[in-house]
């Protein structure tokens, strides 16, 4: 449908249908209009028949509008490992008012990617995309949140890399190739880093893995 049908289809519904409309006529007050627009959205054949048809000249198709996400809805969502942002995206809603709505639920909590939070989970050795995971954020919130902090991400990872730290994973049961993951380094990286921990003495073979999550020192 062009958006010019889209147009006098509207027109044609809305003089027609709720120029008359009695329930329309009794709105005196804030009160009664709000009564009267949840009749409309939700009752009402016409009225959702005009939704869907904004819906369409906004968006070019029908989309789900915010007024369906209530909190019931929301926990669904968050329990199904959707982000803020992407409900925000799905239900067109904006972040103030989301916010709003979570603190009338009862389920609002306070901003978790703060920059001693991201510090502290850094110094575990964990890489970006998996701290903006467990702080609720995007990766690309995590970047900006970054650049307002002045924080150098690669001279924390940098920080990070140090043979007491590599020798600790090794005990947790990490192999080589997923402790450059945790880094974010690539296996011929950590090859030279652990060439120059050898060659400052420290005994960075001395564990090799013989399970999953048991490590013992290696037999000479």
């Amino acid at each position: 449908m062009e958006r010019g049908e889209i147009l006098d289809l509207s027109y044609d519904l809305y003089h027609k249908h709720c120029n008359g409309c009695t329930k329309w006529r009794i709105a005196g007050t804030k009160k009664h209009l709000k009564c009267v627009q949840d009749y409309c959205e939700k009752q009402c054949p016409i009225g959702r028949k005009l939704l869907e048809l904004g819906d369409r000249l906004t968006y070019g198709r029908p989309t789900v509008k915010a007024r369906a996400l209530i909190k019931d809805v929301y926990l669904e969502e968050k329990a199904a490992g959707l982000l803020d942002r992407d409900i925000r995206k799905k239900y067109g809603i904006g972040e103030q008012l989301l916010i709003f709505r979570k603190k009338f639920w009862g389920v609002y909590q306070e901003d978790q990617c703060t920059k001693e939070r991201y510090l502290r989970e850094k110094e575990k050795g964990l890489p970006d995309e998996y701290i903006a995971q467990k702080l609720g954020v995007g990766g690309t919130t995590l970047t900006e949140r970054k650049l307002i902090w002045g924080i150098n991400a690669e001279k924390v990872i940098n920080e990070n890399i140090t043979p007491e730290n590599y020798i600790t994973h090794k005990k947790n049961g990490l192999r080589d190739k997923e402790i450059a993951k945790v880094w974010g380094i690539g296996m011929s990286t950590l090859r030279k880093r652990k060439r120059v921990w050898r060659g400052q003495g420290t005994p960075v073979d001395q564990y090799n893995l013989v399970s999953a999550n048991k490590v013992e020192p290696a037999k000479r």
